[in-house]
């Protein structure tokens, strides 16, 4: 009996241990959980631009930047990329389509149960400071050509900006810069052979406009305007005979009653010669005819394509020494390809200009926004905002207009997809068109906001503006 007693205490003490062993095992496991229930990244694709998420001092708000008059619809339904930290557990799931117009609270639980509470919310991007540029360019109106009360099927070759009005140029009519209603205002062309064929204002909002010979009585002339209503003023004109023909394209720089440079590409045989010529003024003075740019013949993009004589359809030289800008096809596999190409360098070196292989071709020649078909007068300027140089360009094919924004300083070393465009778009397309021509202006509202053009035949206006407030 009592050597049963011995055993039996033997046993209850070998389980007693072993539960001992259990719970101080588990104690010690425990000690090991980790209590971390950090969030490590949070981003969201908007529109397709991603957009990081940004702690706040608080510790438990994260906020992403939204750029003032943004759609709020772009904000619904949407899944975000959450990195949270080790062993921890979160819900909702990131997988889990939220509505980030309001705050979205995230819950993460650290491996030791240990909770956190994470709130997400927008907040408006930070004014970027003087001097250094634009940041989101918010697409304002869209307008039919019906809508702006223009022809249908084209006969408008360009759009201008003078005051509270944009211009169209071979109709003279006009409608709210600010909203694209017509007006019953008409640009005042008295003493204008045949018409105004096409218009541009310089940055203080003055036009000027030019005639095309073949439709003025051979008269290449150009004219400023102050206001709408008053009496457009000649200031240079010159006879046309044959040859190469200018006025199919006017572009403008600097300020017409102070220093400023316009230039008209040649035109013959059914397109650009790639000759640019330029006058400059002095003081508002009478233009003089300063050196021309005379754009290099080469093979476009990519290296496969056949080589042939690719055309230059417009310019933009800010002085007489900047960076100069011009558009040519993309010419894909021997075909011409719809995608706008913009080239640029100094007037003196033309023959090294670099390439932006615009906003619609891919690198690997897939459509990326292009389309096939020829790309028609084409249209691209170069405007300041808040100390930076942007390009706007646009262009013309037989399915579609496209039209993008892009800083200056963003052209290198190249940039290839639609993306890289701080604006970017396309105009549905319309048959019956006249020429197909396109072209793009700019408004300097203030030293906060741009006001940006995009005019294609057939196709209507696109209007966005530039803000300094980040993307």
């Amino acid at each position: 009996m009592l050597k049963e007693m011995k055993l039996y205490l033997k046993i209850l003490g070998t389980l007693l241990l072993g539960e001992l062993l259990l719970l101080f095992s588990s104690c010690s496991q425990k000690d090991n959980y980790t209590n971390e229930n950090d969030v490590l990244s949070f981003s969201l694709t908007v529109n397709g631009e991603q957009k990081t998420g940004i702690k706040t001092e608080l510790g438990d708000t994260i906020k992403f930047k939204m750029a003032p008059g943004f759609d709020a619809e772009m904000l619904k339904g949407l899944t975000p990329s959450i990195y949270i930290s080790g062993y921890s557990t979160i819900s909702p799931l990131p997988s889990e389509p939220q509505n980030f117009n309001e705050p979205v609270k995230y819950t993460v639980t650290a491996q030791d149960g240990t909770v956190h509470d994470w709130i997400i919310k927008w907040s408006y991007g930070d004014r970027i400071k003087d001097g250094n540029g634009g940041g989101a360019t918010i697409p304002l109106w869209y307008k039919t050509p019906a809508e702006l009360g223009i022809n249908t099927t084209g006969l408008e070759s360009s759009i201008g900006v003078c005051g509270d009005y944009l211009v169209f140029s071979r109709s003279n009519k006009t409608v709210n810069k600010n909203t694209g209603v017509p007006t019953d205002k008409l640009l005042n062309v008295t003493g204008v052979p045949g018409q105004i064929y096409f218009l541009a204002n310089d940055d203080k909002g003055n036009l000027i406009g030019s005639t095309l010979p073949a439709i003025s009585s051979g008269k290449f002339n150009v004219y400023k305007w102050t206001s709408i209503d008053a009496a457009p003023q000649l200031i240079y004109t010159e006879n046309y005979t044959s040859g190469a023909m200018p006025g199919r394209k006017l572009d403008v720089a600097g300020d017409v009653n102070g220093t400023a440079i316009f230039s008209t590409n040649l035109y013959e045989a059914g397109k650009s010669t790639g000759k640019i010529r330029r006058w400059k003024i002095t003081g508002g003075g009478a233009p003089t005819e300063i050196s021309s740019v005379v754009v290099p013949i080469g093979e476009e993009y990519p290296a496969t394509a056949t080589a042939i004589a690719w055309q230059s359809f417009a310019m933009s030289a800010p002085d007489e020494n900047a960076r100069f800008y011009t558009t040519v096809p993309a010419l894909l596999w021997g075909t011409i390809y719809s995608g706008i190409v913009v080239k640029y360098g100094t007037p003196d070196n033309v023959s090294v200009l670099s390439k932006f292989r615009g906003s619609f071709v891919q690198d690997d020649g897939s459509a990326g926004g292009g389309y096939w078909g020829n790309i028609i007068h084409g249209h691209v300027s170069a405007f300041n905002f808040n100390g930076k140089t942007y390009i706007g360009a646009c262009g013309f094919s037989w399915s579609r207009y496209s039209y993008c924004v892009v800083a200056d300083d963003d052209l290198f070393p190249s940039c290839i997809g639609k993306n890289i465009g701080y604006w970017y778009g396309e105009i549905p397309y319309a048959s019956g068109i006249g020429n197909g021509t396109s072209s793009i202006t700019v408004s300097n509202e203030n030293n906060n906001d741009m006001l940006i053009y995009v005019y294609v035949e057939g196709g209507g206006v696109a209007c966005g503006k530039m803000t300094r407030y980040e993307r």
